[in-house]
C-alpha cells in the first residue's frame, strides 16, 4: 500500500468512527506491515465503537499475544468477551 492509500484509508476512518469494520482491517493491514503501534491504536479505536464488534478485540488480543504481551491479550479478550455479552 503506498502513501496515497495508506491516507485514504485513515482519512476514511477518521471520517467514519463508527465503522468498526474499517478500523478492523486497519489494524490487520498495519499488524501485517509491522506497524505494531499503529494497528494497536486503529484496534483501539474499533473497540470504542458501540454497539460493541467483537472480531476487534480478537485481533486486537492476537496482536498482543503475538508480540508476547500475553497478559494484555487476555485482558482484552476479556473485555471483548463481556462486551459481547
Amino acid at each position: 500500500m503506498n502513501h496515497f492509500q495508506i491516507s485514504l484509508s485513515i482519512s476514511t476512518c477518521a471520517t467514519t468512527p463508527r465503522a468498526a469494520p474499517l478500523w478492523l482491517e486497519f489494524g490487520l493491514f498495519e499488524a501485517e506491515a509491522g506497524e505494531v503501534q499503529r494497528a494497536r491504536d486503529a484496534f483501539e479505536s474499533g473497540a470504542g465503537v458501540t454497539p460493541p464488534y467483537p472480531p476487534v478485540f480478537e485481533a486486537w488480543a492476537e496482536l498482543e499475544w503475538s508480540v508476547g504481551d500475553e497478559d494484555r491479550a487476555r485482558e482484552i479478550a476479556a473485555v471483548g468477551a463481556a462486551a459481547a455479552g
